[in-house]
């Protein structure tokens, strides 16, 4: 009787540890699926390979600003996070050090530019070198170009609007109907310039050299002409209203043509009779 009770209760104990097994092995197999998954909802359903954290199925964050770009195809470099170049280096936004250095400033008249339809590109900075570069028509409002080679370049009427060309070499280049007013064109030389029909209002032509320059039916109107090198000059038709001038700047205007429908900085007509005080 002893034995049966025991055999029965051995029996009893193995069937328990069986259960028990059973139930340990049911458990860990739930949650290995469990965790594979909620695994499978994070990352193999993320179109990028998403491991930024965030659990929303998608890589949220892109470049880490301060490191290099991981995830932008067009190499961006301006810090902003967004996984590319936001101002790519494009006029006005791009460095003013040169198109292989990148600047997060805006507004600063420097950038790439592509004027025309001959797929031709010229980037704008301080010291650039466009002789004979083909800008017709071309946005050069507010361009940084100071010291800028621009010989021989053609600008018929380009849009340099408050365009800052201190000490630009202008000489032969085309600038027949460009917009110039506001610009600085101090120290600049213009030997020989087309400017015909030019505007050039309220510019600042200190110290500029104008020498044998056509500014025939030019806007000159409130010009700074101090020190202004005009010897040669075409002014014929020209509207010199209200301009700058030195008291004596005849030496500086040998040899200018001018005719009846020129107007004087005293607002009056160029000639004998005319009243006008052109110094030429």
């Amino acid at each position: 009787m002893r034995l049966i009770n025991k055999t029965g209760l051995l029996a009893v104990a193995l069937t328990t540890l069986l259960i028990l097994a059973s139930c340990s092995d049911s458990n860990t197999s739930t949650g290995v699926t469990a965790g594979r998954d909620a695994a499978q909802e994070i990352l193999p359903g993320d179109p990028g390979g998403g491991r930024d954290g965030d659990g929303q199925g998608s890589d949220t964050k892109v470049d880490d600003p301060t490191g290099p770009p991981v995830t932008d195809a067009g190499g961006g470099r301006d810090g902003d996070g967004q996984g590319s170049d936001t101002n790519s280096n494009k006029f006005r936004d791009g460095s003013c050090e040169g198109p292989g250095k990148f600047t997060d400033d805006l507004n600063t008249g420097c950038g790439w530019i592509y004027p025309n339809e001959e797929g031709l590109k010229f980037y704008i900075q301080p010291d650039a070198n466009l002789s004979y570069a083909h800008l017709i028509r071309a946005n050069l409002s507010y361009a940084h170009l100071i010291r800028a080679d621009l010989r021989y370049a053609n600008l018929w009427y380009a849009d340099l609007r408050y365009a800052n060309l201190w000490y630009a070499d202008l000489r032969d280049a085309i600038l027949y109907g460009a917009n110039l007013s506001g610009a600085i064109l101090s120290f600049a030389n213009l030997t020989g310039a087309n400017l015909s029909g030019a505007n050039l209002n309220s510019a600042n032509l200190i110290d500029a050299i104008l020498y044998g320059a056509n500014l025939s039916g030019a806007d000159l109107r409130y010009v700074n002409l101090k020190y202004t090198d005009l010897r040669g000059a075409d002014l014929s038709g020209a509207d010199l209203s209200d301009c700058t001038q030195r008291l004596s700047w005849c030496d500086q205007t040998y040899g200018a043509q001018a005719d009846s429908s020129t107007t004087c900085p005293n607002g009056k007509p160029w000639g004998i009779g005319g009243g006008g005080n052109c110094p030429f």
